[in-house]
């Protein structure tokens, strides 16, 4: 017993109540198998639960959130923890109390922060949002700007000052072009040049997400909404973008009922996550981009014409590589010193015959294609300079007549775009048929051997495979 004291225990527990029952702070008592024996006043009052209502109950049905149950358990004392109790945060201190080895009643203290501690809290979580907000930033920015486009062509130039010119203005833009002509490096650089900058720009490819998971990679969803799904939830894709800019790649290849969905987002500019009804206000700014033939989708009902127009407020046409072989110079000297740079070794340069046999090559593949040769050639390339010898075998056997028929290609090309650049879709139109008549006139040359046909035409077979297809062009092999 405390010198000066001289209390009966009952008398000793009657003291013990009265003090703790006049402290502000919050207290309470639990037995061994975590039954609440006593809540001081404090407790009680915060919580709207009488002493007599409490005694006897599980400690969770009585306290949000508690984990007094896990130290009676574990014996395992929890000092300075977080607790959220009814919509407050209290810092909490758990203590086991023991008798011959064993638990015999554990105690829960609760402090509700002063304000002078909430705000150094908020301040502390405020700091910490961003500098996650930072690190987000650094993931979905854009990678590149005008100046990285490379060219020389008056058809390319024609179309990045159009782009130049709609990139400060809030509108939706759809760029068109073959695969690895560049249609992501020109959604960048409008970005980079509009007045959401400094904003997200996220990246989304219509073509790689499984239809299953689509609509919760865009919209988000709850937690709970599904099997496997966050405890937490998770941010869709067009809310990370939030004030700034989506691009949505391959669109053609979204499905019908996505179609729906995104055109309603558009149209209200909000969104409703996977498992809630709670819409989401979301500003954002489109530039979506596809391969296909997305006027003739429209004309054949595959994609929504209602969507088709509000994302095509400016559609932009990227040329394909093989209708710019003035191109071709400028890009090899841009991707070979890149390459040597990030590889550290000398750098390469391209004879004239290799680089007339690259200019005359048909670039199924576009940019993208002339790049990875490149960097196979630094690869397998003895000395600085890469000669013709080097280079694949499909590049060459390319005859006169094949040769002569891509110069014409060429010239269409070039002769059908305006300077208005009103005529933007004459020009695909012209090529294609030269094209099909042209690959129509080898193969039956050859009486359909597709083999002969890519030797004649100087193409490798897998691309003469891809115009077939292209074309919707069957013919046997004899």
């Amino acid at each position: 017993m405390p010198y000066g004291i001289n209390f009966s225990s009952d008398e000793m527990v009657d003291f013990l109540i009265k003090v703790l029952d006049s402290d502000p702070e919050c207290f309470v008592f639990v037995d061994s198998e975590a039954r609440v024996i006593w809540l001081n006043k404090a407790y009680q009052s915060y919580l709207n639960v009488k002493l007599e209502e409490a005694q006897g109950k599980p400690v969770v049905d009585v306290i949000p959130n508690t984990r007094l149950q896990v130290v009676v358990k574990t014996g395992i004392p929890e000092l300075g923890k977080v607790q959220n109790i009814n919509g407050r945060r209290a810092i909490v201190n758990r203590i086991p109390l023991f008798k011959d080895g064993k638990i015999i009643v554990a105690i829960g203290k609760v402090l509700f922060k002063t304000k002078k501690e909430f705000a150094e809290l908020v301040s502390k979580l405020k700091e910490e949002v961003d500098c996650y907000k930072r690190e987000l930033n650094e993931i979905y920015t854009s990678k590149w700007k005008f100046e990285d486009i490379i060219t020389c062509s008056p058809n390319l130039i024609h179309v990045k000052d159009l782009a130049q010119k709609v990139a400060p203005v809030d509108v939706n833009v759809m760029i068109l072009g073959e695969s690895g002509s560049g249609k992501e490096l020109l959604a960048h650089s409008i970005h980079s040049a509009s007045t959401r900058s400094s904003k997200p720009f996220v990246c989304i490819n219509c073509a790689a997400i499984p239809e299953n998971i689509m609509e919760s990679e865009l919209f988000g969803y709850e937690p709970g909404a599904f099997t496997n799904a966050k405890s937490n939830g998770k941010l869709g894709k067009l809310e990370i973008a939030n004030n700034g800019t989506v691009f949505l790649d391959e669109i053609g290849d979204m499905p019908p009922f996505m179609q729906a969905k995104l055109l309603r987002f558009l149209q209200e500019g909000e969104l409703e996550k996977v498992g809630s009804v709670k819409p989401v206000s979301v500003n954002v700014r489109v530039i979506c981009a596809t391969n296909r033939n997305i006027q003739k989708m429209v004309e054949d009902g595959i994609f929504r014409a209602d969507l088709y127009y509000r994302l095509s407020s400016i559609i932009l046409k990227i040329p394909p590589l093989r209708e710019r072989p003035e191109d071709i110079e400028l890009l090899c000297d841009h991707f070979l010193k890149s390459i040597t740079e990030k590889w550290a070794i000398p750098l390469k340069k391209i004879d004239k015959e290799a680089l007339e046999i690259l200019k005359n090559y048909y670039w199924p593949g576009n940019v993208r294609e002339l790049q990875h040769l490149l960097e196979t050639l630094c690869c397998i390339t003895d000395g600085n300079i890469i000669k013709a010898k080097a280079l694949p075998s499909y590049l060459f056997g390319q005859s006169d007549s094949a040769m002569l028929k891509n110069n014409e290609l060429r010239r269409i090309s070039l002769s059908n775009i305006n300077s208005d650049g009103n005529n933007k879709y004459i020009c695909s139109d012209v090529i294609n048929s030269k094209e099909k008549e042209l690959l129509e006139e080898v193969l039956r040359n050859t009486g359909g051997n597709k083999r002969k046909a890519a030797e004649m035409l100087g193409i490798h077979r897998t691309t003469l495979y891809y115009k077939l297809r292209k074309y919707n062009m069957q013919y046997k092999v004899n």
